[in-house]
């Protein structure tokens, strides 16, 4: 079972990812903010954080770096979702493990998740 947490400004796409993932056997907590998300993974350490590129206090891009500049030794990849199409260019590697694109499946979302989760 991995810890994830999901940062997305759209309750409902955090609690149907929070559905598809606990019924896959994962602990699954969200946050609809940026404060919150950085709040959140504080707290929970997760395996895999799932980020939307846009929050009502920051975008997605500021949320990692803030989460990749704290010092914190927990270095769970991020995986960007987004509605909107990114370039590779637009994607900074150092900062996010993937991206996975909206609208998805839960097929899709459980694969592209179990691909960055720590082997057990």
């Amino acid at each position: 079972m991995a810890k994830v947490l999901v940062v997305d400004d759209e309750i409902g796409i955090c609690e149907l990812i929070q559905m598809a993932l606990t019924h896959k056997g994962h602990e699954v907590r969200y946050a609809t903010t940026g404060v919150g998300g950085i709040k959140l993974y504080n707290e929970y350490s997760p395996d895999l954080v799932l980020l939307d590129l846009t929050l009502p206090d920051m975008d997605g891009m500021d949320f990692a770096k803030k989460i990749k500049g704290s010092g914190q030794t927990n270095t769970a990849p991020i995986v960007l979702i987004s509605g909107r199409i990114l370039s590779p260019s637009e994607i900074d590697p150092a900062l996010f493990a993937g991206i996975l694109e909206k609208p998805f499946s839960m097929a899709k979302l459980t694969a592209e998740v179990q691909k960055y989760l720590p082997r057990a």
